[in-house]
């Protein structure tokens, strides 16, 4: 009896990976669906802000949709992945997009908290273009990294260049926004007197920290994507003339 058409036995260690995982997936698309619908419903949620946060939670919804799916789906068979180069490239450009540009959307975010308090009558006078701008760009610099890399493949720039611009761009940059404008907050409300009337500069002072200790985890998650990128390609022998055209790496 032919029995390649069946999956291989998992050893233990791949079965212990593929239920955590399969477990966090589940645990990400549930919290925010949740989160969406909440934000959605929710009347005296229905500000500009609020933009911010839906984007943050569609992209994290996505990478629990699709990324973490072929992910697992790499671990129970990775003989798939072997026959089907175009689904490796797939993964990578769909976990970095959605990976960065939740980091980036944090970023975003952190920023517009600190120009809230610092500047709050020229936050005030902020449109709802000013938002839709700022999520665009949320998006845009991921897929421009990813794109770059198809340059690497005609020696318009270099590996090594490539990996460089999409560290810095794809996780410094936003980690350093991320840490430079909670610090800046931190610094703000120490040398002020807090009132009754800085009372929701306060709630949204914490919330600013919980988005710090969650852009720390997406920063993790970045690196981690990386880690799993090389994985993956060391073991489907992945020459190099095909890894200067990959995402992460």
């Amino acid at each position: 009896m032919n029995s390649t058409s069946t999956a291989p036995a998992l050893p233990g260690s791949s079965a212990a990976w593929l239920s955590a995982l399969g477990m966090e997936t589940l645990v990400i698309i549930a919290l925010n669906v949740l989160t969406l619908i909440v934000l959605t419903k929710t009347h005296r949620l229905r500000r500009r802000t609020t933009y911010f946060l839906i984007n943050l939670s569609i992209t994290d919804l996505l990478v629990g949709l699709v990324p973490l799916p072929m992910y697992l789906l790499f671990i129970f068979n990775p003989s798939v992945f072997m026959k089907n180069r175009w689904l490796l490239s797939a993964y990578q450009a769909l976990d970095m997009i959605f990976g960065a540009c939740s980091i980036w959307t944090l970023a975003v975010i952190s920023l517009e908290r600190l120009y809230m308090v610092r500047s709050p009558r020229r936050h005030r006078r902020a449109t709802l273009r000013h938002y839709l701008v700022a999520i665009a760009i949320s998006w845009i610099i991921p897929v421009a990294v990813y794109l770059l890399g198809f340059m690497t493949s005609t020696g318009i720039i270099t590996r090594s260049l490539y990996l460089y611009i999409t560290v810095v761009t794809l996780l410094f940059i936003p980690t350093a926004i991320l840490v430079l404008s909670h610090l800046a907050l931190w610094v703000t409300f120490k040398h002020r007197n807090l009132s009754t009337r800085h009372a929701r500069q306060e709630r949204e002072l914490r919330l600013a920290v919980l988005s710090g200790a969650e852009s720390v985890l997406q920063a993790t998650f970045g690196c981690g994507a990386c880690l799993e990128d090389l994985a993956i390609r060391e073991q489907l022998h992945e020459p190099p003339y095909l890894l200067a055209q990959t995402a992460w790496f």
